[in-house]
């Protein structure tokens, strides 16, 4: 169970001592039942939300949550106010939307394409059609893909929960959220005994339904079992009690997935994986999102103890998260209410998103209280969307530029929410970490990439066509600059950086962008040559000299000597040339390119034009 109260999983605790896990995605989540204990968790882990396929609306007049199980039946039709979150299935006929198209895996030895073998439920009770129109009628659940050829330590499984969550408001979607996930897995069966608890919850997430007088259908709650806690780790519960274990990427290979979307996802991807590549291919009203990176190991901060033992600032981070909130807090004692307890009688978790102001608070204050060092570093491949609402300084760009603008991604434990912000004319955006790795001794180095469409890019800064020119550095609390391997480039219509190597306290990522002016555009005539001559004169070099001032140096000039009749083309040219050649001698930058074009106009006859740009 996540983010849940107690009473719905209080037929489901388990006792656990001490836990050894033989890789750092097993890492099991401690299962912490005594009054008083207060914990964290930050991690890259998978919403409960996200673990399956659903449709609630909300009944004001009667003040509870209701399931649907499609748009128009009783519970959802008429209803102003739709929440969903959609599973993407596994993309079988050529029309079809909202779907995985391919998942391939490049190792060293080739390119090995995915293949699909079931979804988690294959009757989850939450499930619903959709519409065709609005979301596609094919809704999925997480999905198995097998990839023989490119196999993890423990197999050739892969869990796969991808999908987009929002509302829906007057048959439009609003907020949609992309969400995505891939996660090596192996299956571990025979540890869930069948049993429901008096709350209705066996192993799998769910939100467990009640059938009204009025026909309707009442969501009671939502949770799912903990018979892993304090005991290993699932990455997911099938329905029939098959534990899918978490396993490690291999961190050398480079993971692809193309979704097929309705619609292309508006915003920013963030999450977790190293040196990405994005392509969007728009196609019959269809949108194919690919994208292509690396995994990365993102250390996971946990903190527990109990409250009359923590230390002043820890026991001041509780209080002030049960009275301000926003610290994502559930317990585990049944029918209890922490936010109006005492911190000794009350029982916390929080599972912190690593993600936001929130996320970056709690690695500062709880670093230092667990020696600056993570219980584990699992590996994690995926990434989400987030609106641009959070960054009100780039919102007019936002409004020019649709679809896909950019990607952020990084290893810290915390990280900003959304694009950087663009403050005092450089794009700046927050990591927190661990300055250890897990054996509290070797230093835990950061990673960092942002790659952004060039043309959202210019419009942020104002810029013109012409390249640009970045430089990204890493600061410390105190503003000083740490030592990273940086990357910048420009291509196929995308700005990418990236910093590699820094180590880990609080810390600013700032970019900054630069572009050179944009060339002076000069164009003049040259007093005309004498009849035969071919040499600049004295008035010609001075008209040069007087017009290529302050030029700038990544100009280009044409020389363009005029003639009439055809036998003094030669001529013609040779004056351009020597045109070109002083014009050369006062700019040495300037590229020249030298022309002799023919004219009917006497009066033109022997003028030699020069032109930069």
């Amino acid at each position: 169970m996540r983010r849940l109260s107690a009473a719905l999983v209080a037929g489901l605790l388990t006792t656990s001592g001490s836990v050894a896990w033989a890789e750092d995605e097993q890492w099991p989540l401690p299962n912490e039942v005594e009054r008083g204990h207060h914990s964290i968790v930050i991690e890259d882990s998978i919403d409960f939300g996200q673990l399956f396929s659903s449709l609630t609306t909300f009944d004001e007049k009667a003040s509870h949550q209701l399931s649907c199980s499609s748009l128009d039946d009783i519970n959802c039709s008429g209803s102003s106010w739709i929440r969903y979150n959609v599973n993407f299935a596994n993309c079988e006929t050529v029309d079809q939307f909202d779907c995985v198209e391919q998942l391939s895996i490049k190792t060293a030895s080739g390119s090995a394409v995915a293949k699909f073998v079931r979804y988690a439920y294959e009757n989850h009770p939450n499930a619903f059609i959709g519409d065709g129109k609005v979301l596609s009628e094919d809704i999925g659940q997480p999905s198995v893909w097998s990839i023989p050829e490119a196999p993890h330590r423990a197999g050739d499984l892969y869990l796969l929960v991808a999908g987009h969550q929002g509302f829906i408001r007057s048959g439009q979607l609003v907020e949609p959220k992309l969400h995505l996930q891939l996660i090596p897995v192996s299956e571990l069966k025979g540890i869930w005994d069948g049993v429901i608890d008096e709350n209705g919850f066996g192993v799998i997430a769910q939100c467990v339904e009640e059938q009204l007088e009025t026909g309707q259908t009442k969501v009671r709650g939502c949770g799912g079992g903990a018979q892993d806690f304090g005991r290993f780790r699932c990455a997911i519960w099938e329905q029939d009690g098959t534990c899918l274990l978490k396993k490690s990427h291999r961190e050398a290979d480079r993971i692809s997935i193309t979704l097929r979307l309705g619609s292309e996802p508006t915003g920013w991807l963030h999450g977790r994986i190293q040196d990405p590549l994005v392509s969007t291919d728009v196609a019959g009203g269809l949108t194919r999102l690919t994208v292509d990176a690396k995994p990365v190991r993102v250390p996971t901060l946990y903190h527990g103890g109990q409250y009359a033992q923590l230390a002043p600032e820890l026991q001041s981070y509780w209080d002030e998260c049960m009275t301000k909130g926003g610290c994502n807090t559930s317990t585990r004692i049944t029918n209890s209410e922490p936010e109006k307890q005492p911190g000794a009688n009350r029982n916390l978790q929080s599972y912190q998103n690593p993600f936001g102001p929130q996320a970056l608070k709690a690695v500062t204050t709880f670093a230092k209280h667990v020696n600056e060092t993570p219980v584990a570093a699992p590996t994690a491949w995926g990434f989400r969307t987030l609106d641009l609402a959070q960054n009100s300084s780039l919102g007019p760009c936002v409004s020019k530029n649709e679809g896909t603008l950019g990607v952020v991604t990084t290893n810290a434990t915390a990280y900003s929410e959304g694009p950087p912000e663009l403050r005092s004319g450089s794009l700046r955006y927050s990591v927190a970490g661990l300055h250890f790795g897990t054996d509290g001794k070797t230093l835990s180095l950061g990673t960092y990439d942002l790659i952004m469409r060039s043309d959202f890019a210019r419009c942020i800064y104002g810029f013109s066509k012409a390249p640009i020119q970045a430089a990204i550095s890493v600061l410390s609390v105190a503003g000083e600059s740490v030592v990273a391997t940086t990357e910048v480039s420009e291509r196929n219509g995308w700005l990418k950086l990236a910093a590699y190597g820094f180590t880990y306290s609080e810390k600013e990522v700032r970019v900054t962008l630069s572009q050179d002016p944009e060339p002076r555009q000069v164009s003049f005539n040259l007093s005309k040559f004498a009849t035969k001559s071919s040499k600049l004169s004295t008035a010609q070099m001075s008209s040069i000299r007087q017009a290529l001032v302050d030029t700038e140096a990544n100009a280009k000039a044409t020389c363009t000597a005029l003639y009439v009749k055809a036998s003094d083309k030669s001529l013609a040219l040779t004056r351009a040339k020597n045109a070109c050649a002083y014009v050369k001698k006062v700019s040495p930058a300037l590229k020249v390119t030298s022309v002799a074009k023919v004219t009917k106009s006497k009066s033109l006859d022997g003028r030699v034009t020069v032109s930069s740009n």
